[in-house]
């Protein structure tokens, strides 16, 4: 996966976020459908000499009463090359366009999931499925659940007339336990496998000073496991601490902690406010800059020794005078998330490297 993809997927992650942020700590464990409705918005990611903007369109439906049916489409704007990215220049941008097709289905105390996506760009173009199923034990107290999940991606290099395919494989696991009245405890395990070209095709490997293509492996295996705890506190509040461990077989070894706090003031106000700290170890073929002639070299700086730390929020605004007769609530929601990047061992101009990442973003959300 490349440096680009990756950027995206980061953004899509926060919007999912940001659409399902709610506090509701006396809501029923019984297993539900998703609730109906309708989001537009607008995001603007920065970083690294890379900015990220577009909107994206979320319909979600229940059909009947035991399904329901969504579909979202985002289209974005990539514009300039990464720091390590060295044969893009400034004025390189491609139009990136996703889409995603997900139905749900209720029976008794489990719901069944399962959804087709796709992306488009000048770069490479992804199709992928998913299916999960989660079943719901003692009353809603303990819940199951479980994932696979395959993706092809198409990669078309600029740089010559080579063109290659990534195979992605992933399954999951996870399993929640109500701890008591006020806490809830979350396992998880994913296991991601991928065959193919794993490279940056931008990137580049340095050779006793001289610049030449990176060489990555072309298989990988991931682990992932995470622990999360969360509480309900007074006055319509929560609060909760997630740690996550990484491992593949390129030797990178990551460690992630998560904190989110979340508040709903009186009726038509929440807020949500988060902070992380990330760090991980470099992967067995990175080099700043090699004496060796090895079979695998890459300079990329998401391959080196770094951590992250972060600190956003999520404001979220019911629109009151927004009603109609096929309109339930509508919310305004606004986002920003501040990250910060340090490098050990990943240099520019003979210094170490450091960036700051500024994500901004804008929904318009409404239950139907």
């Amino acid at each position: 996966m490349t440096s680009i993809s990756r950027v995206i997927i980061r953004c899509s992650l926060l919007l999912v976020a940001v659409i399902s942020f709610q506090v509701n700590p006396n809501s029923s464990n019984a297993a539900s459908l998703p609730e109906d409705l309708y989001a537009l918005g607008y995001s603007q990611h920065s970083a690294d000499g890379v900015d990220v903007s577009g909107a994206i369109l979320h319909l979600r439906k229940q059909v009947l009463s035991q399904f329901s049916l969504g579909v979202s489409y985002r289209s974005e704007q990539l514009q300039g090359g990464a720091s390590d990215q060295p044969r893009i220049t400034q004025s390189f941008s491609n139009q990136i366009d996703s889409f995603n097709l997900n139905g749900v289905l209720l029976r008794d105390r489990g719901l069944l999931e399962f959804s087709l996506n796709g992306t488009d760009s000048d770069e490479y173009t992804s199709k992928g499925v998913t299916a999960a199923f989660t079943q719901e034990f003692f009353a809603g107290l303990q819940s199951l659940h479980l994932g696979l999940g395959h993706s092809k991606d198409q990669v078309n290099l600029r740089l010559g007339d080579q063109n290659d395919q990534i195979d992605r494989y992933s399954a999951h696991i996870g399993w929640q336990q109500v701890w008591s009245k006020t806490e809830k405890v979350y396992l998880d395990y994913q296991f991601i496998t991928e065959q193919g070209f794993l490279a940056d095709p931008y990137a580049e490997s340095v050779l006793n000073g001289g610049s030449f293509d990176a060489k990555y492996p072309d298989y990988r295996t991931s682990h992932s496991l995470s622990l999360r705890y969360q509480r309900f506190l007074a006055k319509n509040s929560s609060a909760s601490v997630q740690y996550q461990y990484y491992n593949d077989t390129w030797d990178i070894v990551g460690h992630l902690v998560t904190t989110q706090f979340q508040r709903k003031f009186k009726r038509d106000w929440q807020l949500q406010v988060n902070a992380r700290l990330y760090t991980q170890t470099q992967a067995f073929f990175y080099s700043n800059n090699s004496p060796l002639n090895l079979r695998f070299l890459a300079k990329d700086k998401e391959l080196s020794d770094f951590y992250n730390a972060g600190l956003g929020f999520n404001l979220r605004k019911r629109l009151s005078l927004i009603r109609h007769f096929f309109v339930e609530e509508a919310f305004l929601n606004i986002g920003y998330q501040a990250s910060f990047f340090e490098f050990d061992n990943y240099e520019l101009q003979g210094a170490p490297y450091s960036f700051q990442s500024d994500l901004l973003q804008v929904y318009l959300t409404a239950k139907l």
